[in-house]
């Protein structure tokens, strides 16, 4: 099973997958990110798990990119059983360890809130939300 030595209510979370099903019979979960984020799963050390106001870190011991998916793995999460057991589960990066951009850069989930103008300045209204384009 998890170990949930490491639980924690981390404010700044920021989802980048969600954990569909295990991934063959050894504890690999099939993570489908949201975004193009999955660089930054591949890169981090340490991810989060997060179900409901619940989090907790797991160190990844592989992963790997499969059909638009990340496959990953940990100590903890060695059976089909108990990777099955973690659908719907979020995968998550705290922002504070995310790389700086560039000015007049932004990372897809600080949108919300922002305000929308047309190139004449006329304020069109606030992003609300975003929402993946099917079919690239």
């Amino acid at each position: 099973g998890l170990s949930l030595d490491n639980v924690s209510t981390a404010a700044d979370l920021v989802q980048l997958g969600v954990i569909r099903a295990a991934y063959g019979v050894g504890g690999w979960v099939r993570i489908d990110l949201f975004g193009s984020e999955g660089a930054l799963l591949l890169a981090a050390s340490r991810w989060w798990l997060q179900r409901g106001s619940a989090a907790w870190s797991v160190t990844p011991t592989g992963r790997r990119r499969h059909r638009g998916e990340l496959l990953g793995k940990w100590s903890g999460c060695d059976a089909k059983e108990t990777a099955d057991a973690l659908k719907g589960v979020a995968t998550c990066l705290p922002r504070s360890e995310f790389p700086p951009l560039l000015e007049g850069e932004y990372y897809w989930f600080d949108l919300p809130g922002c305000q929308v103008v047309d190139r004449e300045g006329k304020e069109l209204g606030h992003v609300t939300g975003l929402r993946e384009r099917m079919g690239w």
